[in-house]
């Protein structure tokens, strides 16, 4: 008898009722469900043994977990992704069989081979010896601040939750006060875990199918659900596919907003949602285009800072002297900069801003925005940008449409997203 297989992709981020709500709609029948989550979970011995075998690589897991901290705090209110707590929540209340089946990148860390464990405490000792105090107060921070919001989440989720900014803002106070910031080894130790993750991501698939497969057969499942992040939706279908299971429907997530359902295996569909606008609503937008602005700066503060001390840290490495670092830090920060505008609204016209707002661009006649308007929206920025955005917006309130000088460049509008 062939497993059928429903696949929940989730954004890690996201509402935490929000989730529930889909997943408990999307897993109807279902006879178990299945998590994307370590078999034996993140225990301390775990994560020491990745330490041990992986350093650097392990420092940057560790490094990326406290960043997904603030979000899983506000947002899912645990420490654990939006889709671990929605499962976990249906479990308990339909009495429904719930399967770990991940082989988590933290796990793997702990099996590294002795040629990669050789390399990288290399790696790590050359970065301490360049800089031994700064790389040791940022690794011992590190692992410090995470081992006490686990533990802070052993006592209560609520105490986990009200910690989770005292503590990660006091690290961050303690080492830049003290000018104690470890920049080298913080992006080498996240360039390294990001690469693990992308070599490790069609293994971990071809892992959870198999378990699923497993399971199933040795408790005669007929039809299974799996949540799991979105990131892993078309591998998943691709080893489901392989290994025989049927994957009979997909939910492809949109952030903070209702996703899509795709029925049958169709890996090349779990793409970009679109989101259409309406174009009635051109030109009535102009409050919530600046609460949009607004919002969009404030994640643009973390974009620029992170770009710009990359590019800081590798033109001192490569040049070495304060002109390269400065140099670099504004290459990079206007680099990110224009990436985000253009990366976010040539993939789906909503940066995060806008999507927040309700808001989407499209070109005239309602259609997707394409990549050259992106690009001429973003040129633009600047001069609408005069004196704090005045001239554009002096712009858009006379121009039909709300257009500010970018959009009659390019051709677009901003409208409100139409309602489903």
């Amino acid at each position: 008898m062939m497993t059928k297989l429903a696949l929940f992709g989730a954004i890690h981020v996201d509402r935490r009722g929000k989730v529930i709500s889909e997943l408990s709609r999307f897993s109807e029948g279902a006879d178990a469900l299945f998590v994307e989550y370590p078999v034996d979970g993140l225990s301390f011995p775990t994560v020491g043994r990745a330490l041990a075998r992986a350093p650097v690589s392990a420092l940057g897991m560790l490094l990326v977990t406290l960043l997904h901290m603030p979000g899983y705090a506000l947002f899912n209110r645990d420490i654990f992704p939006a889709e671990v707590v929605a499962a976990r929540k249906l479990h308990r209340e339909r009495d429904i069989p719930l399967y770990p089946v991940d082989d988590h990148v933290i796990s793997i860390l702990g099996e590294s081979s002795v040629l990669r464990t050789a390399v990288e405490w290399v790696v790590f000792l050359v970065i301490l010896a360049l800089d031994p105090v700064t790389t040791g107060a940022t690794a011992g921070v590190v692992v410090g601040g995470w081992t006490a919001l686990s533990l802070a989440r052993r006592v209560h989720r609520l105490f986990w939750v009200v910690a989770v900014f005292p503590v990660l803002v006091g690290s961050y106070w303690l080492l830049s006060s003290q000018e104690l910031l470890g920049w080298t080894l913080g992006y080498v130790a996240l360039g390294a875990i990001f690469y693990t993750i992308f070599r490790t991501i069609s293994h971990r698939n071809d892992v959870m199918v198999e378990r699923i497969a497993e399971r199933c057969e040795a408790e005669g499942y007929d039809r299974a659900c799996l949540t799991t992040g979105r990131a892993h939706l078309a591998g998943l279908a691709t080893a489901a596919e392989d290994r025989g299971v049927d994957v009979v429907a997909s939910y492809v997530p949109s952030w903070l907003r209702k996703g899509d359902v795709v029925e049958g295996s169709v890996p090349a569909r779990f793409g970009v949602r679109t989101v259409r606008g309406d174009l009635d609503t051109a030109g009535d937008v102009f409050g919530r285009r600046v609460v949009a602005l607004f919002v969009d700066w404030g994640v643009l503060s973390v974009v620029t800072l992170v770009a710009g001390s990359s590019c800081a840290v590798l033109g001192r490495l490569v040049v070495g002297s304060d002109a390269a670092l400065w140099a670099g830090f504004l290459v990079g920060a206007v680099l990110g900069w224009a990436a985000y505008w253009v990366g976010f609204e040539a993939r789906s016209g909503q940066t995060v801003g806008k999507r927040v707002t309700g808001l989407v661009v499209v070109a005239d006649d309602g259609a997707s925005l394409s990549r050259r308007d992106a690009v001429v929206r973003t040129l633009l920025r600047p001069v609408d940008g005069i004196v704090g955005y005045v001239l554009g917006a002096v712009v858009a309130v006379l121009s039909d449409g709300g257009r500010r000088i970018g959009d009659h460049a390019a051709g677009t509008l901003v409208v409100r997203v139409e309602d489903e």
